[in-house]
């Protein structure tokens, strides 16, 4: 399959509750925006104009939320840690057979690998050329 036919595979989702906030859908529709904009371009090319073109709000919303792409970028390195960390946890926490739990870790971590390479790839090269991606990049 050629990477150009590739759609970003899992979406961010709202955090539970009871009923969601036009506000958590919002930032979320932005944080989707800028995976699906990330699954085919590199950090270069993206604008806050073509992430809330995609998002479907307006660009005083992204203000909202992040004060540039950098803190949108790096918002989303930080989920994408959780997401490592909650692949490796049944190994890390679980009590029973090691082999079959570092099985399961490590099915979850090739699993994030795969949703969220191409946002890892755009990350390390953007730190290539930018100090506060590389920072960001290192402390991950």
């Amino acid at each position: 399959m050629s990477s150009n036919n590739w759609s970003s595979p899992l979406r961010v989702r709202p955090q539970p509750t009871l009923t969601i906030a036009k506000s958590e859908l919002t930032r979320t529709k932005i944080l989707n925006a800028a995976l699906d904009f990330i699954w085919s371009h590199p950090f270069r090319d993206m604008t806050v104009s073509a992430v809330m073109a995609s998002a479907g709000a307006s660009r005083a919303a992204f203000y909202q939320y992040f004060s540039d792409l950098h803190t949108l970028m790096e918002t989303l390195l930080d989920m994408v840690q959780e997401e490592i960390f909650d692949a490796c946890s049944p190994w890390v926490t679980g009590v029973g057979d090691p082999v079959a739990l570092i099985g399961e870790a490590l099915a979850g971590l090739v699993q994030v690998g795969y949703e969220r390479g191409p946002f890892l790839r755009a990350i390390t090269d953007a730190a290539a050329t930018d100090r506060r991606f590389e920072d960001a990049w290192r402390q991950f």
